[in-house]
C-alpha cells in the first residue's frame, strides 16, 4: 500500500510539473507577443499592433495569475514571485514607452524602451530558469518513481513467490493426505490377502470418500472375521460328530466280538 500510495504521489506531481512547464512555455510565449507588438507599433504606430498588443498583455496576465507551480518548493515560489512583479514592471515601462510615442516624447519614449527592453531580458531569463527547475524537478519524481517501481516489482515478485511455496505446501498436505490412508488401507488388504485378519481397524478420520471406504473395509474385516469363526466353530462341530459315531462304531464292533465271543 504505502508504494502504490509513493507511485500515485510521484505520478500527480509529474503531471503538476507537466502542465507548469506549458503553462511557462505559453507564458513566455505571450511575452515575446508582448515585445514584438510593442516593437511594431513604436516601428509602425499602427492601431493593429496596439490591439495586438493590449490583447497579448491581457494573455500575459491571465496566465500569469493563474499560475501554480511546485507549492512544496519555496525556491521556485520566491522565483515566480520575481516574475510577478517584474512583469509588473515590463508592462508599466512598455505602457510609458507606448504612451511616450503616442506624446512624440522622444526622449522619454527610448528611456522607457530601454527599460522595458531590460526588465524583458529579467523577466525571459527567470521564466527560463524556472522552466528548468521544474524539469530537474520532474526527473527528480521520475527518478522517485522508477525507484518505487522497481521496489513494487520485487515485493509483486517476492508475494508470487511465497504464494506459489504456499500453494505448493497446501497441494503436499492435501495429497498427503489422501494418500496415506489409501497406503494403510493396501497394506492392511495385502495383510488380509496373506491370511492376517487380526489387522486392526482403519481409523476413519472423515466422512468423505476416503472416510466411507474405510468403514467399508473394517466392516469386510469384521465380516471375514465372523465368517471365519463360524466356519470353525462348524468345522469343530462336524469333527465331534465323527469321533462320536467312530466311537459308537468301535462300541457296536466290540460289543458284536462279545456276542460271536459267547
Amino acid at each position: 500500500i504505502f508504494l502504490f500510495i509513493n507511485i500515485n504521489r510521484s505520478i500527480s506531481r509529474i503531471d503538476r510539473v507537466y502542465l507548469s512547464n506549458v503553462q511557462l512555455s505559453r507564458l513566455s510565449d505571450e511575452l515575446a507577443a508582448t515585445r514584438t507588438q510593442m516593437t511594431d507599433y513604436l516601428s509602425t504606430k499602427s492601431s493593429e499592433s496596439l490591439g495586438l498588443f493590449y490583447e497579448a498583455e491581457d494573455n500575459y496576465n491571465t496566465l500569469l495569475d493563474s499560475m501554480r507551480l511546485d507549492e512544496e518548493s519555496e525556491h521556485v515560489q520566491m522565483m515566480l514571485a520575481d516574475v510577478r512583479h517584474l512583469s509588473g514592471s515590463y508592462l508599466a515601462a512598455c505602457e510609458s514607452a507606448l504612451s511616450a510615442k503616442r506624446g512624440r516624447n522622444i526622449q522619454k519614449y527610448k528611456d522607457s524602451y530601454d527599460e522595458a527592453t531590460r526588465l524583458y531580458e529579467y523577466v525571459s531569463s527567470y521564466l527560463y530558469s524556472l522552466n528548468n527547475v521544474q524539469l530537474g524537478n520532474n526527473s527528480t519524481n521520475y527518478s522517485a518513481l522508477r525507484q518505487s517501481f522497481h521496489s513494487l516489482e520485487m515485493v509483486t515478485l517476492l508475494v508470487l513467490a511465497l504464494v506459489t511455496l504456499t500453494n505448493l505446501l497446501i497441494t503436499l498436505a492435501l495429497t498427503k493426505a489422501l494418500t496415506d490412508p489409501l497406503s494403510i488401507l493396501a497394506r492392511q488388504a495385502d495383510e488380509i490377502s496373506a491370511g492376517n485378519f487380526s489387522v486392526p481397524a482403519l481409523e476413519v478420520r472423515s466422512e468423505d470418500e476416503i472416510g466411507t471406504v474405510s468403514a467399508a473395509f473394517n466392516e469386510m474385516v469384521v465380516s471375514i472375521r465372523g465368517y471365519i469363526e463360524q466356519l470353525r466353530t462348524s468345522i469343530e462341530n462336524e469333527n465331534r460328530m465323527k469321533e462320536k459315531e467312530l466311537l459308537m462304531d468301535a462300541h457296536l464292533k466290540e460289543a458284536e466280538l462279545k456276542y460271536l465271543q459267547a
